[in-house]
């Protein structure tokens, strides 16, 4: 584990010091809320990075956010089996503040605790759901918000190609 002098964004224990005992404190009491509810705009932060750093967005959706805005710093809890997660997303901590301060409108420095309490299951699903649907949630979507092709789907038993499918119908 990193000491906590390790410079900003590298991952800290959050049971080894005091500023991480306040950010293990804020992520355990916000882990029954919503990432929604805990950091307004977070899950379009991941959606943001999707497009142009989707190996990032993907292990932010671990992490559980607290947003300190007054001090301009976000706090991403992982837990302890994360830890490749943390290190692929503290290789891009400078992208990853960038993208925070334009989505806040503000300037964010971002700080990576290992070892606490990440994202809740449901939380983490719903957030892939909104960011990185698969074809049948796609398809799923676009039927919800169009009768006439939720219509001709159900007629014809339709669903989406699976991606090595795809080709041979090219």
């Amino acid at each position: 584990m990193a000491p906590r002098n390790a410079g900003p964004g590298k991952p800290t224990s959050a049971a080894s010091n005091t500023a991480g005992n306040t950010a293990n404190n804020t992520a355990n009491n916000t882990a029954n809320n919503t990432a929604g509810e805990t950091v307004p705009g977070w899950t379009q932060l991941i959606d943001n990075l999707m497009a142009v750093k989707p190996a990032v967005a993907a292990c932010l959706m671990e992490g559980l956010p607290s947003l300190d805005l007054k001090n301009g710093r976000l706090t991403i809890a992982f837990e302890q089996d994360k830890q490749f997660k943390v290190k692929m997303v503290e290789g891009q901590i400078p992208a990853l503040e960038e993208a925070a301060s334009k989505q806040f409108a503000r300037p964010i420095k971002v700080e990576l605790l290992l070892g606490t309490r990440g994202q809740v299951r449901e939380i983490k699903e719903e957030i892939r759901r909104k960011v990185a649907p698969t074809t049948v949630e796609e398809l799923a979507r676009a039927c919800a918000q169009d009768s006439a092709l939720e219509q001709l789907v159900d007629t014809l038993h339709g669903e989406p190609l699976h991606e090595e499918d795809r080709d041979n119908w090219k």
